[in-house]
């Protein structure tokens, strides 16, 4: 994300420059921010309706819910949610937002 707003930042300061106008420097900059803080919120919710995944529950399917369960008791982090991806072969993610929760866990189901 750095990688990105300096690409923008140096595009933007030579369109200035050339222009000799450095509000356009200062409009992309403000522009690159707010799409970094977009893309960092709502990738996850854009993937996840691409591919129309789901939330289950323990009733929808218990032995997916326990493996994943099983994970973070082992692991002592929080309940992640998980999600079911409709795919031809399913997957269950579970999802987090926060490095201290299961975040590297992927289940595949078969």
């Amino acid at each position: 994300m750095f990688g990105f707003f300096v690409l923008i930042a140096a595009i933007a300061y030579g369109v200035s420059w050339y222009y000799g106008d450095f509000y356009i420097t200062i409009f992309a900059l403000i522009f690159a921010f707010f799409y970094i803080l977009w893309t960092y919120f709502a990738s996850d919710k854009l993937a996840l309706a691409v591919n129309s995944a789901h939330e289950i529950a323990k009733k929808d399917n218990p032995r997916l819910w326990n493996a994943v369960e099983n994970l973070t008791i082992a692991t002592g982090s929080p309940m992640p949610k998980s999600i079911l991806l409709t795919t031809p072969r399913q997957m269950l993610l579970p999802l987090a937002a926060t490095p201290n929760m299961l975040l590297s866990r992927l289940l595949v189901v078969y």
